[in-house]
């Protein structure tokens, strides 16, 4: 673990969706959902082979992105490779919360030499991808569309 990084490199978002486990944890883990969920990170994704997904971000960089997943303990990791081949994790977890809800809770990590106010803008467009996909989906759900 990188010595310097403190408790203000890390940010943690969660979300409450007044919809079960089973119907939030297929659309969160779909990586082709990402672009629709999460906006700030994906405006583009598509399938390259088995467990591996090409990425375009919001500003037109490239990256794959390899799921790593876990349902029966609610881990929805993500590695991240970029153009460059750096590689980083972005780590979730889904709990079930009764029958009908469940929370997601995402750990954000700074990255090596990522300015100031590119971390607050990372924070501010990780809560709003959240909120964003706790509306999609219980928009969804709604519908009828119960995963």
């Amino acid at each position: 673990m990188d010595p310097t990084l403190t408790a203000a490199d890390t940010h943690v978002s969660s979300v409450f969706f007044a919809v079960p486990f089973d119907a939030v944890w297929p659309r969160v883990t779909d990586p082709e959902a990402f672009p629709t969920l999460y906006p700030n990170r994906a405006s583009a994704i598509e399938r390259t082979g088995r467990g591996a997904f090409r990425a375009t971000g919001p500003a037109g960089d490239e990256f794959t992105v390899y799921p790593h997943l876990d349902r029966e303990f609610g881990i929805a990791d993500v590695e991240v490779v970029d153009e460059t081949g750096a590689s980083e994790f972005s780590r979730s977890r889904l709990f079930p919360v009764g029958e009908g809800a469940c929370v997601l809770v995402h750990l954000a990590v700074r990255r090596p030499r990522l300015l100031d106010d590119e971390w607050a803008a990372h924070r501010r467009g990780t809560d709003d991808d959240l909120r964003r996909a706790k509306v999609v989906i219980e928009d969804e759900f709604g519908d009828g569309r119960k995963g």
